[in-house]
């Protein structure tokens, strides 16, 4: 347990990811019992589902959602960029650690699907196209915090930015 610093006029998703800059995911969040405290989790899933902005935030279709658990987004994390209601949802674990005690996802927070810069192309060099209708490669989720990719990243950045002689740290738009 650390301590968990508000940080107005950001979102819920950025302040995670600010105060959890000390976990191994990245990723931290408010403790419910004790809000001055803040706890290390991460991302057990993402899936894709509907919502609706209010503010900065975004509440979920609770149907989309209930339905998108069944579809659950594999790495690296597709979506569909042309639907604006359309999210990513991390679903995290809150409850407190317990060596004995097998985590369960239990509150979600959501990202946006963010357009590629290309697409997936097949041995012709034809764009492929996904079940369903759209291009393959053609969106993913905007943020994977707290996901083992996420996770990857960060053990691979953080010896440059703390341990390298090297670098000046003036550099953290990597």
């Amino acid at each position: 347990m650390f301590g968990w610093k508000d940080i107005s006029d950001t979102s819920v998703l950025d302040q995670m990811r600010q105060n959890g800059r000390y976990c191994k995911s990245g990723m931290a969040m408010q403790r419910e019992k004790y809000p001055n405290q803040a706890m290390c989790t991460l991302t057990e899933y993402v899936v894709e589902a509907y919502g609706t902005r209010e503010g900065l935030e975004v509440k979920p279709d609770q149907k989309s959602l209930k339905d998108g658990l069944r579809r659950k987004i594999p790495e690296p994390y597709e979506c569909d960029p042309t639907d604006s209601n359309k999210f990513c949802w991390l679903f995290f674990n809150k409850t407190e650690y317990h060596v004995d005690h097998q985590w369960t996802p239990e509150k979600t927070i959501a990202t946006e699907c963010k357009c590629s810069l290309g697409q997936r192309l097949d041995h012709n060099g034809v764009p492929k196209k996904k079940d369903g209708g759209g291009l393959e490669g053609e969106g993913y989720c905007g943020n994977i915090l707290g996901t083992s990719k996420y996770i990857q990243g960060l053990a691979l950045v953080k010896p440059v930015l703390e341990g390298s002689k090297c670098h000046t740290l003036d550099r953290y738009n990597w």
